[in-house]
């Protein structure tokens, strides 16, 4: 079962990661001070783990079997391109230090997959409650979860996602219960996110937060919060029909995430320092991503490929 609007937000949502990038790609001595980096920055991840959790409602009762399939959908590429970019990127180290550093740090390899993967892990462990509360008792361990002073084997990513993740599916579980206008929720939260997120930094919490744990967690949860209802709110509004939009982008989201990587360098070192700053970033983002919904296209002609390299 396809939901137009999710789909049309997942487009959204993967262009932002590819914007981000090729911004950070473009200006690598200060990314972190733009503000539009800071703004996608502050929610376009959390906004994919919402939606992530947001669609198990269309899925039968996870088991093992379907577990089986997301350890194939997303552990496998995950694994592939490990290996494969390590002679793309990290062939200058030994592979032995290489595998050190992705099984510590994801974040060095596709770590949305892998924490991904976590999340359906931990989702279908809840399922496993004999209650009708196993979301709710998963949006309340959460925050614990969020708190525990590990960090290794991407566990301070999963911490962090896993709250959104589960957040997506309470919302898609009762989202009938769920009275409010949506233009009122525009007029509320898009202002609100937006003077909010000027204050966010990828690195560090705004000074008037520091010695204050409990206002720094609600303002770290607030913004991408605010990003999430803000972007379906919008959504739900201009109601895209686009199918080019929706289907071509939105249902490839996977594959685009993948690829893109390995277009966006060779689309840096050749466009940086020939032309205006915001050009070259805006064609590294329109490149690679046309170019990788080809590379996509043209993968998926070979079985064996398309199942390693994308897990399909």
């Amino acid at each position: 079962m396809r939901d137009n609007l999710i789909d049309s937000i997942k487009a959204f949502a993967i262009i932002l990661v590819i914007l981000g990038h090729s911004i950070q790609f473009n200006i690598p001595e200060n990314f972190d001070s733009d503000y539009l980096f800071r703004i996608i920055y502050s929610f376009h991840m959390p906004l994919f783990m919402f939606i992530s959790g947001y669609v198990t409602i269309f899925s039968k009762k996870p088991n093992l079997k379907s577990l089986a399939r997301k350890a194939k959908t997303l552990l496998l590429p995950y694994l592939s391109w490990a290996f494969i970019n390590y002679f793309i990127f990290h062939y200058g180290m030994s592979f032995y230090e290489y595998q050190k550093m992705v099984i510590n740090e994801p974040d060095n390899a596709l770590w949305f997959l892998y924490v991904l993967f976590f999340c359906h892990l931990t989702f279908y462990f809840l399922n496993k409650i004999p209650s009708h509360f196993d979301t709710w008792i998963g949006i309340i361990i959460s925050i614990p979860i969020m708190l525990l002073p590990f960090h290794s084997f991407g566990f301070n990513l999963f911490k962090w996602y896993f709250f959104f993740f589960i957040i997506g599916r309470g919302v898609s579980e009762y989202k009938n219960h769920l009275r409010i206008k949506n233009s009122l929720i525009l007029i509320l939260s898009v202002p609100l996110f937006f003077f909010l997120s000027y204050f966010w930094h990828r690195t560090m919490l705004p000074n008037f937060f520091l010695g204050k744990p409990v206002s720094a967690l609600i303002y770290k949860l607030a913004v991408p919060c605010l990003g999430i209802i803000s972007t379906f709110s919008i959504f739900k509004a201009i109601n895209i029909q686009s199918d080019f939009w929706s289907k071509v982008i939105g249902r490839k989201t996977l594959e685009i995430y993948i690829a893109h990587f390995l277009f966006i360098f060779p689309c840096v070192s050749i466009l940086k320092g020939h032309m205006n700053t915001w050009l070259a970033i805006v064609l590294t983002c329109i490149i690679s991503l046309f170019c990788s919904l080809l590379f996509a296209k043209l993968v998926k002609q070979n079985k064996i490929l398309s199942l390693f390299l994308f897990g399909k």
